[in-house]
């Protein structure tokens, strides 16, 4: 479930594998090198070489984040590629947990532990599963699950879901997975400051200093999951919710 993000971050780092030939494909460049730290989850990779700056944007080598990642890289020479292949398989154990049930689904909310330093990966991961015996269609918002995130202040961040239906299957004994992730951390920073447009928060984005880690303090994640059977969409029946909150402290 870790998403293969690494595909999309390797789009923004430079494709270094070889520490030649990658500065030939533009007549003027301005570049020079720096000792410059790469910090990933909290831990520091040991980049074994200078860090680019090339026209006033930073590059570090991907074999270094990649292999931090327990990802490989290779390069075919003829094709002239790069590829980066990443486990998608994790082992995970829970030391906190919460529930909420109705006679159909069962909703458990998972967290690997419930104080964290900053900065510090945080794993807290849901799972929606069909306790029945038999097949049940569902509809439900564009997420099925969605995270919210509650501070001190007692303000509460969430994802904005689509407003458009969508349906989901269950045979007996299905569950859905699903994690707190990055993009929830970032959101909570933009819905807490109070954007009044896309440029001004992407700005902040590019510049703020770590906005995909939660702040300091202690938090309450409070995951959802809404839906509605085959035949109660057209009679405008009440949606099921389901709701598990676990505590969180990052120090």
């Amino acid at each position: 479930m870790k998403q293969k993000r690494i595909i999309l971050i390797a789009i923004t780092i430079i494709l270094f594998l070889c520490s030649s030939t990658m500065l030939a494909a533009s007549d003027k460049i301005s570049a020079y090198l720096f000792k410059g730290k790469l910090v990933v989850n909290n831990q520091m990779v040991d980049l074994k070489q200078d860090v680019f700056n090339i026209n006033g944007s930073v590059y570090v080598p991907l074999r270094a984040f990649t292999e931090r990642l327990r990802g490989h890289v290779s390069y075919n020479k003829d094709e002239q590629t790069i590829y980066v292949e990443q486990s998608t398989t994790t082992t995970k154990k829970s030391t906190v947990n919460a529930k909420d049930s109705d006679n159909i689904f069962t909703l458990h909310a998972f967290a690997s532990k419930s104080e964290y330093e900053y900065g510090e990966p945080i794993e807290i991961w849901t799972r929606l599963s069909n306790d029945t015996d038999r097949v049940v269609n569902i509809w439900h918002g564009s997420t099925l699950i969605n995270y919210y995130i509650t501070d001190e202040d007692d303000f509460t961040s969430h994802l904005l879901a689509g407003l458009e239906l969508g349906s989901s299957t269950f045979q007996a004994g299905d569950e859905l997975n699903m994690s707190l992730g990055r993009n929830d951390f970032l959101v909570y920073h933009l819905n807490k400051i109070g954007f009044d447009n896309i440029d001004d928060a992407n700005a902040y984005l590019n510049n703020a200093d770590r906005p995909s880690m939660l702040p300091p303090g202690e938090y309450t994640i409070t995951v959802k999951a809404e839906y509605k059977l085959d035949d109660e969409v057209e009679a405008g029946a009440q949606w099921h919710t389901l709701e598990a909150s676990i505590p969180l402290t990052i120090q």
